[in-house]
């Protein structure tokens, strides 16, 4: 998530929304092939600005193959031929509001006592096959912060400062991450403190697994909530400097010999992971002062640590499972709650269900397995159900049946009742597929597909906000899957819901989203040999009138150079 769009929700109030990605590295003690391996499965926006593009990447030293997005030539994750990196939402606090106090004629702002003149900043913006337009940038605080909302009549104005704005090298931090050759070398490139956010989780050649909260976090003062706004007027509220890298929290070759992380704190990634949060600001986890907020436990952190924690000899075969796995925690609980709701009859008798379904929905839940697959039949109920009302169960608690009030139990049969009205309205039964309804669209083709919505949370995430509409298309979750078994050659296989090509007419168009929609991984080749065995294609590119050319190897020759990113068949060299 951007600070642009943290710092409108924080002027908002609005609180951030649950983030959704998965990681986790073993070492080689716990493996049967002996070698680390890890999983990488950011849950993201599959639009086109955000869309994931599997590429290869070598010239040179340098030789990576992954995941990126447009406009970045580097590889986002993946790995090399020494070690793989996995990335997660984290949630240090990236931005602030700031309330600003403007003198009675709205030119001047109020900062320890003196008055200081707003600058006012008009940027023409040229737009191809259009006339210009020019927008016009306040800044407070010699431009270190932008107004984002002014209230002209009570001269107050809001201004938003972002720990992304000063950043100009972020892409040579990003070189030297993918260009690491061990361990030291990698932490040396995380501590240019460029990249601002993200759980990384790094495993190598070497049998080394490491962990670390990234965070770009200016040290404030720890007497206001910086959840909220705060008075921009004094200097009690102004940043201090970066945290150090060697304070932030990060674990390396723990005794458990796993790092897991779906979300969830550092001191949550780990059996005895000896991070203490209190050893650290709130804000670094973006929780007020009393504690509240930030970021707590996950299902999907549970069901990964009760598939991977106590296994001491995982299979290649046995972590491709858990990464498509699609048991849902949450089903497994509310069916608790709706058990004992359905057998309160003063609860019944204080809900209409004057087409009788609570009985008959309660039955196709209870018959269910509680996984997310393609042909289970208690899924879509209870997607619905829980797209109603996902607040009635919360995240990190457990709650105890037998505890339930009778408010809660009347509230759970009515969202039971209109969740079974809704599907049997729109598919004349409740025993509808998961296939039937959840799906992906790509072009004119539609795949069923399994996994879940990201409320619900299982491992394996595709996720729409459609279902009410009667058929589902996922628009985000797992943007792309790779698992690496870092040997020696290094091995992997990847999957993403979109084929590599934008192009209809294209046989890679769709056909990793068929994969996909299968629970399917296919191989990323590494090896040249493996890749020129496997090659449809070459087109050379090359740039006159410089001193070296580039040729690149893709299997899409009809696309244009900018969309020129293969099913990780891309070479570059200097010729």
């Amino acid at each position: 998530m951007s600070d642009v769009v943290l710092a409108l929700d924080e002027l908002r109030e609005v609180d951030r929304p649950l983030t959704s990605s998965n990681e986790w590295v073993v070492d080689e003690t716990k493996t049967a092939n002996g070698c680390v391996m890890v999983q990488i499965d950011p849950h993201v926006p599959w639009t086109p600005d955000l869309r994931m593009y599997e590429v290869h990447l070598k010239g040179g030293d340098f030789n990576a193959i992954g995941a990126t997005t447009f406009g970045s030539p580097f590889v986002i994750i993946g790995h090399n031929d020494i070690f793989a990196c996995a990335i997660t939402a984290n949630a240090p606090d990236l931005a602030d509001v700031y309330i600003e106090t403007l003198n009675d004629t709205n030119t001047r702002y109020l900062f320890d006592g003196q008055w200081y003149d707003l600058t006012v900043e008009p940027t023409t913006i040229k737009i191809l096959n259009s006339s210009p337009v020019t927008i016009t940038r306040i800044y407070t605080h010699f431009g270190e912060r932008v107004v984002v909302k002014v209230n002209w009549k009570d001269h107050i104005a809001y201004s938003a400062r972002l720990v992304s704005m000063p950043v100009v090298r972020a892409f040579e931090q990003s070189f030297k991450l993918n260009t690491a050759r061990d361990l030291v070398e990698f932490k040396q490139a995380l501590a240019m403190c460029l990249i601002p956010s993200r759980n990384i989780a790094y495993g190598d050649i070497y049998g080394n697994i490491y962990y670390c909260y990234n965070a770009r976090q200016p040290l404030k003062s720890p007497f206001y909530d910086w959840t909220r706004p705060v008075d921009g007027s004094t200097s009690d509220t102004e940043w201090g400097e970066l945290m150090e890298f060697e304070d932030l929290p990060q674990i390396e070759n723990p005794p458990s010999d796993y790092l897991i992380n779906c979300n969830v704190p550092p001191w949550l990634v780990t059996e005895d992971s000896g991070i203490d949060p209190d050893d650290y600001p709130p804000y670094l986890f973006h929780k007020a002062p009393d504690g509240s907020g930030g970021i707590t436990n996950t299902f999907r952190q549970i069901r990964a640590k009760d598939l991977i924690a106590d296994d001491s000899s995982l299979t290649f075969e046995e972590l491709r499972n858990t990464a498509f796995d699609s048991y849902l925690i949450t089903a497994e609980r509310a069916k608790l709650l709706i058990e004992v709701s359905v057998n309160d009859s003063i609860a019944r008798f204080l809900v209409d269900d004057s087409l009788g379904l609570i009985d008959p929905a309660y039955q196709v839940l209870d018959a269910w397995d509680n996984f997310a697959d393609k042909d289970g039949t208690g899924t879509a109920l209870f997607s619905v159900c829980y797209e109603l009302e996902p607040a009635w169960l919360p995240v990190d608690t457990i709650i105890d049946p037998n505890e339930l009030t009778l408010q809660h139990r009347v509230a759970i049969l009515k969202v039971l009742v209109e969740g079974a009205t809704s599907l049997y309205d729109l598919h004349g039964r409740l025993d509808v597929t998961w296939a039937d309804v959840h799906k992906i669209s790509r072009g004119v083709d539609a795949f069923s597909v399994g996994g879940s919505n990201r409320w619900e949370q299982s491992l394996r995430s595709a996720s729409t906000d459609h279902l009410l509409d009667g058929i589902g298309y996922c628009e985000e979750g797992s943007a792309y899957m790779m698992l690496v078994s870092l040997s020696q050659p290094v091995q992997a296989v990847s999957a993403k819901p979109h084929g590599q090509s934008e192009d209809p007419s294209s046989p890679h168009f769709s056909d990793l989203t068929e994969l996909y929609s299968q629970d399917q991984f296919k191989p990323a080749w590494f090896l040249l040999d493996d890749i020129l065995n496997n090659l449809e294609s070459t087109t050379v590119l090359t740039y006159d009138g410089d001193k070296y050319g580039v040729r690149a190897e893709c299997d899409q020759e009809h696309l244009p150079v900018s969309a020129q990113v293969c099913r990780a068949k891309v070479h570059c060299s200097s010729e």
